[in-house]
């Protein structure tokens, strides 16, 4: 729950929590990374879905990137 997601982030000293949900789905593989503010307590999920392991690795750090935001640094 955003709730629970809130005081693991103030537990570690953080201002926002990321982490990924890996799917595969017969040939592709679907990627969710989760960005969580802790202050807001609100959540921005971004999915790729890819064409194989190959390309979810090829892939994965664009992802990330776009979950972070612009002019945000990424994790």
């Amino acid at each position: 729950t955003p709730a629970c997601y809130r005081a693991v982030g103030h537990s570690l000293g953080a201002d926002r929590l990321m982490w990924a949900q890996i799917d595969p789905q017969d040939e592709k593989i679907r990627v969710t990374v989760v960005l969580f503010d802790v202050g807001a307590g609100t959540e921005t999920r971004k999915v790729g879905t890819f064409e194989g392991v190959q390309a979810a690795r090829a892939g994965v750090a664009d992802l990330i990137g776009h979950a972070a935001g612009p002019g945000k640094a990424t994790p």
